[in-house]
């Protein structure tokens, strides 16, 4: 009678010791879920954090290239307005070298009115 009373106590006991192996192993199973979400949230969140840079980055790309052309069309316009200035600089010449040829002209008819009136 003592020895199934041993028995009972020990089967009770390996019965206990399973279940509380049972609940162990399920405890480390919802750990290394736990773990394995934190590690897939922390992945997440880099590549957020990753895509953000590179719409950033994208943003100041798209920058420098507007002030690149910003810069190209500013260039033209000023070198369009050098031209500008030499060719009004040149119509000044040409209308004060007309005008002297005017005046060189009604000096020679001047002189020549004068001659045949001699």
């Amino acid at each position: 009678m003592k020895t199934a009373r041993i028995q009972e106590q020990t089967l009770k006991t390996v019965i206990m010791q399973e279940h509380l192996l049972y609940i162990l192993i399920m405890h480390d199973q919802e750990l290394k879920t736990t773990v394995m979400q934190e590690h897939t949230q922390t992945t997440v969140t880099m590549q957020e954090q990753t895509l953000k840079t590179m719409i950033m980055q994208e943003q100041t790309l798209k920058t420098v290239i507007m002030q690149q052309k910003t810069l190209k069309i500013t260039m033209m316009q000023e070198h369009t307005l050098k031209t500008l200035i030499m060719q009004e600089q040149e119509l000044k010449t040409a209308v004060m070298q007309e005008q002297t040829l005017t005046t060189v002209i009604m000096q020679e008819q001047t002189l020549k009115n004068a001659i045949i009136q001699e």
